[in-house]
């Protein structure tokens, strides 16, 4: 059998893992904030970027070509995306061109929907030096950087890192970058931004797919629990604890002393659980659950104060105020479209739906307003 062709069937294999579906099997973009700059991806095909300053009248800025690409993160002046088994680094400081300045080479062991076989052994890509990377059989050393570091600009990217969706792999905490590579956190060092070094491999279990950071802690999402990882050691998360649950797929989101789970059947997810499960935090080596709300098929979800958002699927975007247990109420509902994720950031709503991309005035959750949709 054909190299190509043996390498095709291991990664329609792997397809089932890591990577969240919709309701007809596909990808799904991901989108994330920083500054006024709204990062979004067409799994397998491109980035934009978009500048939304003023929400109610978004322009594009700028457009990346990245066959293989599902996921990113951004810090500053800078982006992380995935390319196939590749981590790669652009400047988006002009995000009207952004440049790419290094790569991390073979750092992930997934192959995904989107890696491209030009009819014989090879994969097509740029291949810009960096970081040696993984590939299965640990990482090596640490090659010259593709380009010189470039001088700090000003631009549409702010200094701090951004906000992404619930349906995050990437997550950028200080100065490490974690990423989700199917059963395990692959662990970067991005004090200098432009080149990151992969500093360790943390095994957690088969088939997690999310990441969110909250108070010194990674709570991962798997299709069989939450997990809890310590960051007292930032290159070496440590286990803390963990929640398991029926096989299902499941986003986790933090507020306080909850973390919100959506738990979602069918498909590849296995299992028949729709659902929203509230959890108590306080005691972080014994998360405990506190109360189950019924859903019809969630995926992304936000919280704060109390308020969750949840992207239900085809039911729309759903507004639950669960401050009391005893008396969990829906106080707002944006239905006619098949809602995935969601950003929360202030009184703006940035959310993913099959129709497409949607701002709102979150001043009030429960009366969200439009400001537009890009496309």
């Amino acid at each position: 059998m054909r190299r190509s062709t043996l390498l095709l069937l291991i990664g329609l294999v792997l397809l089932s893992f890591g990577y969240t579906k919709n309701h007809n099997g596909n990808d799904i973009s991901k989108i994330y904030l920083i500054g006024n700059t709204l990062i979004r991806t067409t799994p397998g095909e491109n980035i934009r970027f978009y500048d939304i300053a003023n929400p109610a009248s978004v322009t594009e800025l700028g457009k990346i070509e990245i066959e293989g690409n599902s996921d990113v993160a951004a810090t500053g002046n800078y982006m992380y995306a995935d390319r196939g088994y590749d981590l790669l680094v652009y400047d988006i400081s002009n995000p009207a061109s952004p440049q790419l300045i290094d790569s991390v080479l073979k750092v992930f062991q997934t192959l995904n929907d989107y890696e491209v076989w030009l009819g014989g052994d090879d994969w097509v890509g740029d291949d810009i030096g960096g970081a040696s990377g993984c590939g299965g059989s640990g990482c090596g050393a640490v090659d010259e950087p593709a380009a010189a570091p470039r001088a700090e600009s000003t631009g549409a990217a702010n200094d701090a890192s951004g906000q992404g969706g619930s349906l995050a792999r990437f997550m950028i905490v200080d100065n490490y970058l974690y990423c989700i590579d199917r059963e395990q956190i692959k662990v970067l060092d991005i004090s200098e931004p432009t080149r990151p070094r992969y500093r360790n491999t943390v095994y957690v279990t088969w088939g997690i797919e999310t990441i969110f950071h909250d108070n010194g802690h990674l709570f991962i999402g798997g299709q069989e629990g939450m997990y809890i990882y310590s960051l007292d050691n930032p290159e070496a998360p440590d286990r803390v604890s963990e929640f398991t649950h029926r096989r299902s797929c499941d986003p986790v989101v933090v507020d306080g002393n909850r973390a919100y789970v959506t738990l979602r059947g069918g498909s590849r997810c296995g299992g028949f659980t729709n659902q929203l499960d509230i959890i108590d935090i306080s005691n972080i080596k014994n998360p405990t659950l506190m109360k189950s709300v019924e859903m019809a098929g969630p995926y992304g979800l936000s919280a704060k104060d109390g308020t969750v958002l949840v992207c239900d699927g085809q039911a729309g975007l759903k507004t639950m105020k669960t401050g009391d247990l005893g008396n969990i109420t829906q106080c707002g509902l944006l239905d006619g479209l098949t809602a995935y994720d969601v950003i929360w950031y202030n009184n703006l709503l940035i959310l993913t739906a099959e129709e497409g991309f949607f701002l709102y005035d979150a001043t009030d959750p429960c009366n969200l307003k439009t400001y537009g949709k890009l496309f």
